[in-house]
């Protein structure tokens, strides 16, 4: 018995110095977790994909491409996980003029970034990085936060009016 607290004594006396030597912090991590910094985390994720695919476009000759994991069927009735490509959408577009425009986007709508406005006038192609840049540390830094929020505030459904059951009639709804 007195072989185990020995043993247990010096374990503890490590332990006790080896976490002397760690500066400890009552730190926790945070996370914004309202909507509208869930929509800002994905922004910064789709402006790093749309930085990723405008140096692509520039002429390096590299190509920008994405998977994701799927269960598809197989022939035997069987499910196999599968690496499939996910289709990667461009923000930006060009005009008639050639000239090259910028949208940001939340899902298959465009953000209004200012009052009227959806789109990023930026000129040429070769401008579309730094562009891109500026934008995603104008989302960091929480400047779209209005923008985010107009477009994440909940949209009004119109209830349904309940149907009559059959059978019973207005005086026995009354009873």
């Amino acid at each position: 018995m007195q072989r185990t607290i020995a043993a247990s004594l010096t374990f503890k006396n490590t332990a006790m110095t080896a976490l002397s030597q760690l500066k400890l912090a009552a730190a926790t991590p945070t996370r914004d977790r309202t909507p509208v910094g869930r929509v800002r985390r994905r922004l910064l994720d789709g402006l790093d994909l749309q930085i990723e695919l405008a140096a692509a476009a520039d002429g390096a000759g590299t190509t920008v491409s994405r998977t994701r994991q799927r269960w598809v069927k197989n022939d035997t009735g069987g499910k196999d996980l599968r690496d499939l490509p996910v289709r990667l959408r461009r923000w930006w577009w060009r005009d008639e003029a050639g000239r090259v425009y910028l949208g940001l986007r939340h899902g298959a709508r465009l953000l209004e970034i200012a009052p009227g406005k959806r789109a990023i006038d930026v000129g040429t192609m070769g401008d579309l990085p730094g562009q891109l840049r500026l934008l995603r540390e104008a989302v960091q830094t929480g400047e779209l936060d209005a923008a985010i929020g107009t477009a994440v505030s909940p949209r009004e459904v119109p209830k349904k009016e309940k149907a009559p059951v059959a059978g019973r009639s207005a005086s026995a709804k009354a009873q």
